[in-house]
């Protein structure tokens, strides 16, 4: 690959060409705190429909149960 005449790392020059004002710790850090405002949102969600949520975890064990807990024998034999 070969670069253009005066734009190599070679070239770079302290006082005329920009630098980024971030390092790669603010970029880390930056995507850590989009991550925990996901989480924070997420959180708020579950709050505001915890009944609700409740209510589907307690009929679908009622479901699972149903479906899954085999029928009893009423003539007693095994």
């Amino acid at each position: 690959m070969q670069f253009k005449p005066g734009k190599t790392y070679a070239d770079y020059q302290p006082g005329t060409d920009k630098l980024a004002e971030y390092g790669l710790a603010a970029l880390i850090g930056g995507i850590a705190v989009k991550k925990l405002g996901l989480l924070a949102l997420a959180a708020g969600f579950f709050i505001k429909f915890a009944k609700l949520i409740a209510v589907g975890v307690v009929a679908g064990g009622a479901l699972l149960r149903k479906f899954f807990g085999g029928r009893k024998n009423d003539s007693g034999n095994a």
